[in-house]
């Protein structure tokens, strides 16, 4: 007990002297994601103004995909929470079955929510090849909707099997 009151100090010490807290080895996500999007923003500068307006369309693109997929898939997931609550109201004697499928509701819809959220930035390494820099992005992204796909599939299905007559 004592030992966390002196570690607990010592922090605190430290932040207030000016330590930053990303010495003490603390890993905070957003700053990678504002690091790599600066490195991205010096980058691009330097390109023609063409390939800007390339990587501009495609970054909206990419945006623009990702929130109407997430939009649709968010929809499909209300659905399910409402059918799932629909069914409970309707079996209350089916509480351990009707749980293991919000469970699994829940863990699909909050995928949905963590895709939502994302960014996705390009690695830029060369002008002359365009294509390959975007490309191991867009591939991401492709797969990452995949995986959210399939994972309010699998919701659904559960779903489906639980309300089956």
């Amino acid at each position: 007990m004592r030992f966390t009151k002196v570690v607990v100090i010592f922090i605190l010490t430290m932040v207030f002297m000016g330590l930053p807290v990303s010495a003490l080895g603390l890993y905070q996500p957003w700053i990678a994601e504002q690091v790599a999007r600066e490195t991205y923003n010096q980058k691009k500068a330097a390109y023609s103004p063409t390939d800007q307006k390339k990587l501009d369309n495609l970054a909206n693109q990419i945006i623009e995909i990702n929130s109407r997929r997430t939009t649709e898939l968010s929809l499909q997931m209300e659905a399910q929470g409402e059918i799932l609550d629909e069914f409970q109201s309707r079996n209350p004697g089916k509480v351990a079955q009707v749980e293991k499928v919000r469970y699994w509701v829940t863990y699909a819809h909050e995928a949905v929510a963590f895709q939502a959220a994302k960014n996705y930035i390009f690695t830029l390494i060369s002008e002359t090849n365009l294509k390959r820099d975007v490309t191991p992005t867009v591939n991401q992204f492709e797969n990452d909707l995949s995986v959210l796909r399939k994972k309010v599939i699998n919701s659904q299905s559960m779903v489906q099997e639980l309300v089956k007559p």
